[in-house]
């Protein structure tokens, strides 16, 4: 008599850190009040554009031609341009200094903190960035709690930077596992859903900001809400 054993197959859950984890709006919002007040219209658009100058000049940082820093005061400069915000070099030190501030006293949102106390699933993160910056914000929100050290990367740490699909590579090298037991969760689409697609891994595109991009996500949400449901129903699977 033949014998069938069945069962099912616990995924495991990658993260991007950056407005994936945490909303990175709150630490550009609290700067743009204290140095900025009177242009604090249509924020949303601004830091979109304000973090897309970031990751154009991300590969530099990458490099090592520009600090951290710099790119942090490069890209506060040229917001300021673009929305014809008046400013001075001193503002754009300040500026990121205080943005910097906010970025390391982070707090974990009690929707992903409930999440996380409450599971037993194996969780990693892949995020772009210098090491140690990525690892403080890490730490502020409480993280390493919840995710092993060995499970965090970062671009930086391995010189390949998201959209380039080798990163993925690099991190299941690492962590020495096969990429089909994970599952990408990422908010940038480009990034994020194309990047891991590309890999070969299943994504859950986090569209924290609803801008509703292109058709390489296997599952979309909009909320933290909606991504925790979603993880707890692919486990009932």
């Amino acid at each position: 008599m033949q014998v069938f054993f069945w069962y099912t197959i616990t995924m495991k859950y990658l993260f991007d850190l950056d407005d994936t984890l945490y909303n990175c709006q709150q630490p550009f919002i609290k700067a743009m009040q204290k140095y900025f007040p009177d242009y604090c219209d249509h924020l949303d658009e601004k830091y979109a554009y304000y973090r897309y100058i970031g990751d154009v000049n991300f590969p530099h940082v990458l490099t090592k031609e520009m600090t951290p820093d710099e790119n942090g005061e490069s890209r506060i400069r040229e917001t300021c341009i673009k929305y014809n915000i008046p400013y001075t070099e001193q503002m754009v030190l300040d500026f990121q200094q205080t943005y910097k501030y906010n970025q390391y006293h982070l707090e974990l949102s009690s929707v992903f903190t409930e999440f996380f106390e409450n599971n037993s699933l194996e969780f990693g993160i892949l995020t772009n960035g210098e090491d140690k910056h990525q690892r403080r914000k890490i730490q502020a929100l409480g993280l390493e709690k919840y995710v092993e050290s060995d499970y965090i990367v970062t671009s930086m740490s391995v010189g390949i930077s998201k959209p380039n699909p080798a990163i993925f590579d690099a991190y299941f090298e690492i962590i020495q596992d096969s990429k089909e037991n994970w599952i990408y969760i990422g908010d940038a689409y480009e990034n994020d859903i194309v990047c891991s697609h590309k890999a070969g891994l299943r994504n859950i595109y986090f569209d924290r900001h609803s801008k509703k991009e292109g058709t390489k996500a296997d599952y979309t949400v909009y909320s933290e809400e909606e991504l925790v449901e979603l993880i707890q129903n692919l486990e009932k699977e």
